[in-house]
């Protein structure tokens, strides 16, 4: 797994190149406008609950944050999000579903079905995505500061550490095993997170060389 020094040394050098930054902000956008997408398609009409329909709102929000930030820093490079306007586009886009099927599977396999499947699917995708944006934002937060760029992700730090709180009090009154579950589900999270963070590595790589 990556550690917190190899995330702050990439996005150190993404936000050290304005386009690139753009393009990276627009993915972020990408896969929080996909979360929202997400959420209110894996759920019946009929289901749909207050919680699920505002976490779906803050998370479209989130991603017309991060579009604003990309299109302020490079409007060029972000007007919409092709893969040109994507920093490893087929790699994030991958990332999100492969955890979705992944953690669905596994969640088969463990007895869940019907719409008990898709709502302890969308509880589990969520906490592991909430953990993973709990784990990079702080990092990201500081070095946009540090760079004094007008970009701050305090309000939505507090936000995603409201949702995760949330989705660990539903899991816990839907599956008695939530605790033993969410860490055998936490490796497979990391190593999807890992592939698509080489992949940014390599594209910085191959910039830098080609430079």
């Amino acid at each position: 797994m990556f550690d917190e020094t190899t995330m702050e040394g990439a996005l150190s050098r993404l936000i050290e190149d304005p386009p690139r930054h753009a393009r990276w902000l627009n993915t972020i956008a990408l896969l929080e406008y996909t979360g929202a997408r997400k959420m209110l398609k894996s759920q019946a009409s009929s289901g749909m609950s207050e919680m699920i329909l505002r976490h779906a709102a803050e998370e479209s929000r989130h991603a017309h944050f991060f579009k604003r930030a990309a299109l302020r820093i490079d409007a060029s490079v972000a007007a919409d999000f092709s893969d040109a306007s994507l920093l490893c586009g087929a790699a994030a886009k991958a990332y999100f579903y492969e955890l979705d099927h992944g953690f669905c599977e596994r969640l088969k396999q463990a007895g869940f079905s019907g719409d008990s499947l898709s709502y302890a699917s969308y509880l589990y995708v969520t906490t592991a995505i909430e953990e993973r944006a709990d784990w990079l934002y702080p990092i990201y937060h500081r070095l946009l500061r540090r760079a004094k760029l007008p970009i701050s992700l305090s309000g939505i730090i507090a936000e995603e550490a409201g949702h995760l709180q949330e989705m660990q009090g539903a899991l816990a009154a839907v599956d008695p095993d939530y605790l033993e579950r969410i860490e055998s589900l936490r490796p497979f999270e990391e190593q999807l997170f890992d592939v698509f963070l080489s992949q940014v590595l390599l594209e910085l790589d191959g910039e830098a060389n080609a430079a």
